[in-house]
């Protein structure tokens, strides 16, 4: 009974192992993000209006984005 129970929580470990590694993939593209982001005019030339903030924070393990800087300030944070 207890070999099949350590079977079973083996093949949990190993079916969830991917989708963990995807999440770290993911994370690490979000840690590219960070800076200022600016919109763009009619043109598509940069303007000067801020529309987006990111910041790794938490000693690398979050990003926090700030949707209208200045404005109504919308946080997110993501962690690892």
């Amino acid at each position: 009974m207890a070999r099949h129970a350590f079977l079973g929580l083996m093949c949990v470990a190993l079916l969830a192992a991917p989708a963990v590694a995807a999440g770290n993939a993911d994370f690490e593209r979000m840690l590219a993000l960070e800076g200022e982001w600016i919109e763009l005019d009619d043109d598509g030339k940069p303007g000067d209006h801020v529309v987006s903030v990111w910041q790794v924070t938490a000693g690398g393990t979050a990003v926090m984005e700030t949707l209208h800087p200045g404005g109504d300030n919308i946080p997110t944070v993501r962690k690892r």
